[in-house]
């Protein structure tokens, strides 16, 4: 059961805007947040934000909840709110692929974006089984500045209960707040990454003797 993913989104709803306010002249915040994250809202949301977003614009995609890969094609689903398990198809028809969520963000035409997940299983977002897909996905990627920083590996849980949010976010608000930040009190997303690497695994294991390693 996830208990923080709530904590976690407001958050990062909080504290990313009030920590980018000098870099843009406006920022736009959209939320969905429990009985909201059904597979069609989540969907048509991003149908939304890309009809607003320009190729000149920032955008940054933060989910949390719960999140599995599929034992037979290796493929990440997001499990909405509304999900109920009937049997092995459940998860196929009804969960939020990394093909939806990739089809879905190629509407965002901005050429930076940062998609931050946080949920078991997580490390397998970036597979996808079609190889057309695959294809797709990496020309995406070198033709634009996205990036993808994700909690847990694929076949890991990624856990909660730090500073009362999950770890992998607790460190994404830490990094936020100043603990990524590089000499010219700027943070990339490089720093982002290393910073988020070296916390969450120190973290875990401290606290719970389990390595979650981002």
């Amino acid at each position: 059961m996830v208990k923080h993913s709530v904590a976690d989104a407001k958050a990062i709803l909080k504290e990313l805007p009030k920590h980018s306010k000098q870099l843009f002249n406006k920022i736009y915040t959209y939320e969905l947040l429990d009985s909201d994250v059904t597979k069609d809202k989540l969907l048509s949301k991003f149908m939304q934000i890309g009809q607003k977003v320009k190729t000149e614009d920032v955008f940054v995609l933060y989910i949390a909840g719960h999140g599995v890969t599929d034992d037979l094609t290796g493929e990440y689903y997001y499990i909405p709110y509304d999900f109920r398990y009937k049997n092995e198809e459940s998860v196929r028809k009804y969960g939020v692929s990394n093909e939806n969520l990739t089809v879905a963000m190629a509407q965002i035409k901005t050429t930076k974006s940062v998609t931050l997940i946080d949920t078991c299983n997580s490390g397998s977002f970036q597979n996808n089984r079609s190889f057309g897909m695959k294809t797709a996905v990496k020309k995406l990627i070198r033709a634009t500045g996205r990036a993808t920083i994700v909690a847990s590996s694929k076949d890991q849980v990624a856990l909660e209960g730090h500073n009362g949010h999950g770890v992998f976010t607790s460190a994404i608000l830490d990094a936020i707040k100043g603990g990524a930040y590089g000499t010219d009190s700027k943070m990339t997303i490089k720093e982002l990454s290393a910073y988020v690497e070296d916390k969450v695994p120190e973290i875990t294991f401290k606290k719970w003797q389990y390595e979650q390693v981002p």
